[in-house]
């Protein structure tokens, strides 16, 4: 699951030159989680056209992806993220949390890439930025994302048992954020799909729908009954190589 948004605010600590900037990123950040993304994008779009320069400026870039993917734009969400800086976002937390912002990007970045099909690009973020988004940064929601990204990784490749497990497991932990919790009854809603539990899948795609209001998961129930979900069917990138239990 994408994680730029929650991170705003806390970031807002360390980027942010007064409590006047802080503020209204925080209030821009409300849109979204109120389920009202065009009015965040354009908020964000403003806040891009101001003079920010340094780690704020890039974060402000993960962000915009962030509402892109929340709509369903994941090509569009790419170009962002493929924009963003990563050695101007690391030197926003005075070098001591690289580590962290990299978690942050490579997270983004594929969660993204698996949402817009493009596997062969999924395959080269696994290979080569496996280490960074290892579920161990120590915060206890980044972790958690981590963990969500590598059950939607073992979704896509078709390794449903461990995808599942994963979930579920997530599920139980508390004071999930509304949209993360939205993507875990999603997934778990297509695995029950797919296995043939069909009341039990809609019931769980449906709720997901209801938590997230606004964005693609809201428009996710009617578009399986006409076939044009976005997100494809589990196991469509059976090529991916498989991902250790999260």
């Amino acid at each position: 699951m994408f994680l730029e948004v929650f991170f705003l605010a806390m970031a807002g600590v360390l980027l942010f030159n007064n409590l006047e900037t802080h503020s209204r990123l925080q209030r821009i950040n409300r849109a979204l989680e109120d389920g009202r993304p065009y009015d965040f994008l354009r908020d964000i779009d403003l806040e891009l056209e101001r003079p920010h320069k340094g780690a704020l400026r890039e974060l402000l870039k993960l962000n915009r992806s962030a509402g892109l993917v929340y709509i369903g734009e994941f090509d569009e969400a790419l170009v962002y993220l493929k924009s963003v800086d990563r050695d101007i976002l690391g030197k926003g937390w005075f070098g001591r949390q690289k580590k962290f912002t990299d978690a942050l990007y490579y997270n983004n970045l594929l969660y993204t890439l698996l949402c817009a099909r493009r596997y062969s690009e999924a395959v080269e973020v696994w290979s080569e930025c496996a280490e960074k988004i290892v579920p161990r940064t120590g915060h206890g929601l980044l972790d958690h994302c981590l963990k969500g990204t590598a059950a939607t990784y073992q979704y896509h490749c078709g390794d449903l048992p461990n995808a599942r497990e994963c979930l579920e497991r997530l599920l139980q932990e508390p004071n999930i954020p509304r949209l993360y919790k939205a993507h875990r009854l999603y997934y778990l809603g297509r695995i029950d799909l797919y296995e043939g539990r069909f009341e039990q899948a809609m019931d769980r795609i449906e709720e997901a729908a209801k938590l997230a209001p606004g964005g693609f998961l809201a428009e996710e129930p009617k578009r399986l009954v006409l076939g044009d979900e976005r997100i494809p069917n589990p196991g469509a990138g059976r090529a991916l190589p498989a991902t250790p239990a999260c």
